[in-house]
C-alpha cells in the first residue's frame, strides 16, 4: 500500500481510494492513515462489497507485486474499471494489451493513469475491454472447464 500512497501523492489534484477491510490488529491501518495524503480516502468494506466504489471509479490501481492470481483486479474490471497493475505475477497474465496497463515503476504508473484519466475516449474503450476480458474469469467459464477437465479424466481412468 505504500506504493499505492507514493502514486496517490504524486497526483494530487486526484482522487484516490483505498478498499479493504480492518483487521482486530489495526497498526498497519493506522500507520497507512497517518501517511496517506488528503486526496486518499478509506473504504472500508472488503472488494467484493464494493462495488458502488468501483462503479464510479474510472481506475483500478494495483499495487502488490508478484500477486498468484489477483481476484480483485478481476472484480474491478467486471465493474468497469480500467486496470493499472505492476508487471509481475498473476496480474501480468490478468491484464492483457488493449485491456489496461502493467508498469514496472512509480513513474510508469503515474503516466499510465493521468492517460487515463485525460483521454476518456480511451478510457472508455478499455473499460469495456476489461469488462469483456474479466467475464473469462467468471464462475461459468471455471465450472466449463473443470468439467471439461473431468470428463477427461473419466476417459482415461
Amino acid at each position: 500500500m505504500e506504493l499505492f500512497l507514493d502514486i496517490a501523492r504524486r497526483m494530487p489534484r486526484v482522487n484516490f481510494a483505498i478498499i479493504g477491510s480492518v483487521t482486530p490488529e489495526k497498526s498497519y491501518y493506522e500507520t497507512l492513515r497517518k501517511a496517506a495524503p488528503i486526496n486518499v480516502s478509506f473504504v472500508l468494506v472488503p472488494l467484493r462489497k464494493a462495488k458502488d466504489t468501483l462503479g464510479k471509479a474510472k481506475v483500478y490501481v494495483h499495487t502488490a507485486l508478484n500477486e498468484h492470481f489477483g481476484i480483485t483486479i478481476v472484480e474491478a474490471m467486471a465493474s468497469g474499471c480500467v486496470p493499472v497493475v505492476h508487471n509481475s505475477g498473476g496480474p501480468r497474465e490478468i491484464v492483457s494489451d488493449g485491456v489496461g496497463y502493467r508498469w514496472n515503476t512509480i513513474s510508469e504508473a503515474v503516466q499510465q493513469i493521468s492517460n487515463l484519466i485525460e483521454n476518456d475516449g480511451l478510457r472508455r474503450e478499455l473499460s469495456k475491454a476489461a469488462g469483456a476480458r474479466a467475464e473469462r474469469f467468471g464462475p461459468e467459464v471455471f465450472e466449463s472447464g473443470i468439467g471439461g477437465v473431468l470428463s477427461q479424466y473419466q476417459q482415461y481412468r
